[in-house]
């Protein structure tokens, strides 16, 4: 009888310790949420330009959109990117940049049999090139001339204001850099070349 209750008390003690595992990792994820949208949701064009690492432009990028990746079955490639890469700008605004190049991978990779997105970084000289890559064929010769205008959008009525890439173009010329649609690929990329810190 002794043995049988220590070994409930042990059974209750380690879930005890596996409910306050989960507990503590969920409020962690949550801290790096809200910690990510305060980042991404103030008012930062007047802010200077400061140097920012672009790890933790990606890392906070990606905690806001995690969710909507896991729930539509994307699949994540990330290729390393080192701790000492850093580029002058606003955090902010670079994550609203990424942010929307990845809900845009998103939106146009869903229905795809096969649904991947891919975040590369390159060096280019002195330039840094972040490279957001999906699972599509590319843009259409036909439209790639005017996906970076205002109001222009492929997405049914509803879905989309045609805004994200303009200003998201404007975001990053402010930054002394370009964004490009990059028709070397077999696959559909959006290139933000930054100038490195």
């Amino acid at each position: 009888m002794e043995e049988l209750l220590s070994k409930k008390a042990d059974l209750s003690y380690d879930l005890a310790i596996k409910r306050v595992g989960t507990i503590h990792g969920t409020v962690r994820r949550i801290a790096r949420i809200v910690q990510s949208l305060l980042t991404f949701s103030r008012d930062s064009k007047n802010d200077s330009f400061m140097s920012t690492q672009l790890k933790t432009v990606v890392d906070e990028t990606l905690t806001l959109c995690e969710q909507r990746l896991k729930e539509r079955e994307i699949r994540l490639e990330l290729s390393p990117i080192s701790e000492d890469l850093y580029v002058q700008g606003r955090p902010s605004q670079l994550i609203q940049v990424l942010l929307n190049l990845i809900q845009n991978a998103c939106d146009a990779v869903d229905s795809l049999p096969e649904k991947w997105i891919r975040i590369e970084i390159e060096m280019d000289g002195v330039d840094v090139c972040l490279n957001v890559i999906d699972s599509g064929r590319g843009i259409p010769v036909s439209l790639r001339d005017r996906i970076f205008d205002p109001f222009f959008t492929t997405k049914d009525v509803g879905k989309g204001t045609g805004l994200g890439l303009s200003i998201s173009k404007s975001i990053i010329e402010e930054h002394k850099g370009q964004l490009i649609v990059d028709q070397q690929r077999d696959h559909t990329c959006f290139k933000v070349r930054l100038p490195g810190a």
